[in-house]
C-alpha cells in the first residue's frame, strides 16, 4: 500500500475540499457575526446619546421660553 502511495500519490476525494471550505466560511461568518454584534450595540449606545443630548436641547429650549414669558408677565403687571 506504500508503494502505491509513493508512486500515485495520496488520494484525496475532492469532497474533503468542498468541506474544508465550508468549514473555512462558517468560521468567517460566525467572526463577521460577532463584529456585526459589536456594530450594532456601538450604534445602539450611539442613538441613546443622541436622544440623551436632544432631550436636554428641549429642556434647556422650555426653559428659555418659560423665563422669556415669566419676564413679559412681570412687565406686564408692572404697567
Amino acid at each position: 500500500m506504500d508503494a502505491l502511495k509513493d508512486y500515485f500519490g495520496e488520494f484525496r476525494a475532492p469532497e474533503w475540499d468542498d468541506i474544508a471550505k465550508l468549514e473555512d466560511d462558517v468560521e468567517a461568518l460566525k467572526q463577521e457575526n460577532v463584529d456585526l454584534v459589536q456594530k450594532i450595540e456601538d450604534m445602539e449606545k450611539l442613538k441613546e446619546e443622541l436622544i440623551e443630548k436632544k432631550r436636554l436641547k428641549e429642556i434647556e429650549r422650555q426653559q428659555k421660553l418659560a423665563e422669556e414669558e415669566a419676564k413679559k408677565a412681570k412687565k406686564a403687571g408692572k404697567k
